[in-house]
């Protein structure tokens, strides 16, 4: 009786530690799973920018390429593929949260580019053609692209990194400054096209011009001192000729050709914008591939070492029940012929 109490005692102990190093490794794996999906939806927020880029790039190229171009149809398909892609990336990212989407956004921004694409493909020399409900269509669109930046930007991943979140922020703050300064793009070509309509979209510009001096502010606050934001930093500040256009331009003294001039400077500066986007967004890839590699390690590595460990006090605490098993036995059994004697 003593004997199975004492074996039946070592077993319970060994049992016991074995279940608590099992819930240890099971909790440790559940946090680092959460770190996974949390850096891994990042990843995909960062490759539906990208793809949002992409689709803001491309919609304001199409818009003003003439209909008479031989590029204009198979940008609409590249386009329309792009909306695809980024609707793809809405749905990797309600799998990490059910109840953000901008799916509805989406559907009605590819209905209202191919109404404009029924309509009218271009802007030509005649801006009569280009009615009421054409300009209409042709905003809603950018309210439709403004509102899926803003819930892409605003779905946010508990990220501990605090490289990764500094460098996610400024990938943002740089998307954003891209979008706008797109939208000054295309006002200003508006008002190349038809310099009468300045009354209709003088709010609109100066919203766009708001909105790039809030992000440049960001920059300047920023503790980043990469190399790429010293660049556009440097560009910003030498560019005089944008800043006495613009002000000539919210007054109405501005001619056709400023205008076009404007518009190129634009484009340069889009263009070195989307370089330093680019730059940010291999950074931040690179980061986040490297710490989920590493989470997978430190699971696997923890699982490993985990029930290493449970298995051997398992084996400890039987072989030692075994063991003290037999001695006890051989001393009860001593003892009952000393008694028996």
């Amino acid at each position: 009786m003593i004997n199975m109490s004492i074996r039946w005692r070592l077993i319970f102990l060994s049992t016991v530690s074995v279940f608590i190093m099992f819930g240890f490794t099971v909790n440790e794996v559940l946090k680092n799973d959460k770190k996974m999906n949390h850096l891994e939806a990042t990843r995909i927020k960062v490759e539906a920018l990208q793809s949002f880029n992409a689709v803001s790039s491309g919609a304001y190229q199409w818009l003003v390429l003439s209909k008479d171009s031989p590029e204009k149809g198979p940008l609409f398909l590249e386009l329309q593929a792009e909306v695809d892609r980024l609707a793809h990336y809405e749905i990797q990212l309600q799998q990490f949260d059910n109840s953000w989407t901008v799916e509805p956004q989406l559907i009605e921004l590819k209905s209202v580019l191919k109404k404009l694409a029924r309509v009218t493909t271009s802007i030509d020399s005649d801006a009569s053609q280009i009615t009421v409900s054409n300009a209409q269509q042709i905003e809603r669109a950018f309210d439709l692209l403004k509102g899926v930046l803003m819930e892409l930007s605003e779905y946010r991943a508990n990220i501990v990194d605090e490289k990764i979140s500094q460098t996610d922020a400024m990938f943002i703050n740089l998307t954003h400054y891209v979008f706008w300064t797109q939208r000054e793009a295309w006002l200003s070509y508006r008002l190349y096209r038809s310099p009468e309509l300045i009354d209709q979209y003088l709010l609109s510009y100066v919203g766009a011009l708001e909105r790039q001096q809030q992000l440049l502010g960001t920059f300047l606050r920023s503790d980043s001192h990469s190399l790429e934001i010293s660049k556009l930093l440097n560009m910003f500040s030498q560019d005089e000729f944008q800043d006495r256009f613009t002000s000539r331009l919210l007054k109405g003294d501005f001619s056709a050709p400023e205008i076009y001039e404007h518009v190129e400077s634009l484009e340069r500066k889009k263009l070195a914008i989307s370089k330093a986007v680019g730059a940010y967004t291999d950074q931040l890839k690179f980061d986040l591939t490297k710490n989920i590699a590493l989470q997978k390690r430190q699971t696997a590595v923890m699982t490993l070492l985990i029930l290493v460990v449970s298995g051997a006090l398992l084996w400890l605490g039987v072989a030692t029940s075994l063991r003290l098993n037999r001695n006890l036995s051989i001393i009860l059994k001593g003892v009952s012929e000393c008694a028996d004697s």
